[in-house]
């Protein structure tokens, strides 16, 4: 996410009576970011349309903002189009539509449901993506903390070295 993204999920979640759209179209956040969507709409009582097209959503992200659904006060409309929304994704949101005082519009337009949904096949395939995501995710991070060590025993002989 763009720093102009965290600023708006920042305002989501400090409850900014002045957001009443959060619009993150086509930013790839993917599960990780949906996740953080969620959070910062778990106090929010403002945001009433939430756009989310485009962003390689698949259902775990999904599940974690259907989670949110039921006990959000004021979201009336969710855009998830264009994502790999599949059919837990889509029983997960089922059940969190079905429990929200609020939500009336919800966009599905264009996601992996198929005609009769996801088969198994297609499921664990979508398990198995997570997975791999997942990974990556943690060797990015611990290439991240490699380079942080390494910089900081630069900086350490280099203040030796004086």
């Amino acid at each position: 996410m763009d720093p102009g993204d965290m600023a708006l999920l920042a305002r989501a979640q400090a409850n900014d009576p002045a957001l009443t759209e959060l619009k993150l179209p086509r930013r790839n956040l993917g599960d990780p970011g949906a996740a953080a969507v969620a959070a910062a709409l778990q106090h929010n009582t403002t945001v009433a349309s939430l756009w989310l097209a485009g962003n390689a959503l698949g259902c775990a992200g999904v599940s974690e903002l259907a989670a949110v659904l039921p006990t959000h006060p004021a979201l009336r409309e969710l855009s998830l189009n264009f994502n790999t929304v599949g059919m837990a994704g889509a029983r997960a949101l089922a059940a969190g539509m079905a429990a929200s005082g609020t939500l009336r519009n919800l966009q599905l337009n264009s996601n992996t449901l198929g005609p009769a949904g996801n088969t198994e096949e297609e499921e664990e395939g979508e398990r198995r993506g997570e997975r791999e995501r997942e990974r990556e995710r943690e060797t990015e991070e611990e290439e991240r903390r490699r380079k942080k060590k390494k910089k900081e025993e630069e900086e350490e002989e280099e203040e030796e070295e004086e």
